[in-house]
């Protein structure tokens, strides 16, 4: 029975992509070109997969909403049940505990960062990191050592990690591509002409992913996006350019590209500018684990900078984004 379902929600969706990729072709060969195309294709309203209809049992803490143990989050969202903690074990052996997101886009997705913070400023993170790792029940990403990236940190029913082990089990490199959506939800830069103008707007992409093992220092498998309004899909994104197989770098594990500093933690205007844990590159134009809450339009703590390629000479919008919310979620590509 449940085979016979799996291969019906396989059906359904690639019949959706399908219809999604006829729409985006006929918006975008329907747009002019003139200076305002690139803003409004960046308004363009989401064409996503009509939502399942399925109870859903939202859990407000840790508790997990069923004992039974399932490979990943669409094999429990197969069995009817909706957003919450629940148990899954990807490989047969080993079972950990996630957060599966039943609700987004056809639910099916498995939670592996959420980082959201409410009321203190950067600044103040900064000087009351010596003394707290929570403050007002939300956790730190930008001061995790490599040990703690590894093996993840925080609560699964709000801001968490899910750990690299845990997610290079779910999606490792040497089997089928994974489905990685990103999503991130307000702005607090705050300089009109070189942030995204938008304190309450909402970006998002999706990625084909996998993950190395900890012998590639969990290197990130990527392909350019494929779709979303978080980047330009016409040209190869910086998310892929500058962070696709790339190693995992933190504050105490420097696998970054660059020869004069660790990425993670750096110098810049006086300041320790913490791009925390990610698969860095140089340094530069994506760190969602950062120091949350810049209000500069700088490529610095917790950002997503977004930019169109130059086409037909005309040069798209770039932008800071330093995000009020970011989630990453990862289900099997079908």
């Amino acid at each position: 029975m449940r085979s016979k379902l799996r291969n019906l929600f396989n059906h359904f969706f690639v019949m959706m992509d399908n219809l999604s990729h006829i729409r985006l072709t006929t918006i975008h060969h329907s747009i002019p070109n003139n200076s305002s195309t690139s803003s409004t294709m960046l308004k363009q309203p989401e064409i996503s997969r009509p939502a399942i209809t399925i109870p859903t049992f939202v859990t407000k803490s840790n508790e997990v909403v069923s004992d039974e143990v399932n490979s990943n989050c669409f094999e429990h969202l197969i069995d009817g049940h909706g957003s919450g903690i629940y148990h899954i074990s990807p490989n047969g052996m080993d079972v950990f505990d996630v957060f599966c997101d039943q609700e987004t886009d056809g639910g099916g997705w498995t939670v592996i960062q959420k980082y959201r913070y409410i009321g203190i400023p950067f600044f103040l993170c900064y000087f009351r990191l010596k003394f707290f790792r929570r403050i007002d029940g939300q956790v730190y990403f930008y001061n995790r050592t490599w040990s703690e990236y590894e093996q993840g940190f925080g609560s699964l029913s709000s801001s968490h990690w899910l750990g690299l082990k845990n997610i290079y089990k779910l999606a490792p490199r040497n089997s089928a591509w994974w489905t990685l959506r990103i999503e991130l939800r307000g702005d607090h830069c705050n300089k009109p002409t070189k942030c995204s103008g938008e304190p309450n707007g909402y970006w998002w992409a999706e990625w084909d992913f996998r993950l190395g093992d900890a012998a590639s220092k969990y290197m990130l498998d990527l392909s350019p996006a494929r779709r979303g309004n978080l980047t330009d899909t016409l040209a190869p994104d910086n998310f892929f350019k500058l962070n696709g197989g790339r190693p995992f770098t933190t504050i105490d594990r420097d696998n970054d590209r660059n020869t004069d500093f660790n990425c993670a933690q750096f110098r810049n205007y006086g300041f320790i500018v913490f791009h925390s844990g990610w698969w860095h590159h140089d340094c530069g134009y994506v760190a969602l684990n950062g120091l949350y809450g810049d209000t500069e339009p700088k490529m610095r703590y917790m950002v997503y900078f977004y930019h169109q390629p130059v086409i037909r000479g005309k040069i798209g919008l770039s932008y800071h984004i330093h995000p009020k919310q970011s989630v990453m979620m990862i289900k099997p590509k079908f």
